[in-house]
């Protein structure tokens, strides 16, 4: 019974805070912003692929579409694409790259003041200094993805390597 009023306790305690601190709007904030820099992300790497993609990748591109996209939309993406190899500039580069910088760094920035807010420490730092705390994690939190997904992807042939370099037998992996 005593298990079971403290259990009760905390939930109760806990749904205060939450109400209490609005975590709930600050989440739903957050993830807003995170889908909103999503777009402008698209954007830049669309744009990479304009500047240094050529024909014959997006060749090689619409053969892994062409089992699943239906024919009329295939003409679409092939009409897009080739649009975007012939006519990209740096400018949508540029634009993208830093729309969905600053607005992935407001979900960062808004992650900074719920952490504060869960820790009752009030913010001393000036504006222009959590802002780029806050561009600076977003750009180090992309950077752990992007080394992430690539270890996940190129692992094998990167530690193939290393022991190429190092000489240690497979038996010591």
């Amino acid at each position: 019974m005593q298990k079971i009023q403290r259990i009760l306790r905390f939930i109760i305690n806990l749904s205060k805070c939450c109400v209490r601190d609005d975590f709930f709007g600050m989440a739903s904030e957050m993830a807003f912003n995170f889908i909103l820099a999503f777009f402008p992300f698209l954007i830049f790497l669309v744009s990479i692929f304009g500047l240094i993609g050529t024909e014959n990748q997006v060749d090689e591109l619409l053969l892994y579409f062409n089992d699943i996209v239906p024919l009329n939309v295939m003409m679409v993406i092939r009409k897009t694409l080739n649009d975007i190899i012939n006519s990209s500039t740096g400018g949508l580069l540029t634009i993208g790259f830093i729309t969905s910088s600053i607005v992935a760094s407001n979900a960062i920035n808004i992650i900074i003041k719920g952490l504060n807010r869960a820790y009752n420490v009030e913010e001393t730092r000036p504006i222009w200094h959590t802002r780029c705390l806050a561009f600076f994690i977003m750009l180090l939190n992309t950077l752990v993805i992007f080394v992430g997904i690539n270890l996940i992807i190129f692992g094998k042939p990167i530690l193939q390597i290393i022991l190429n370099f190092v000489h240690l037998p497979i038996s010591y992996v």
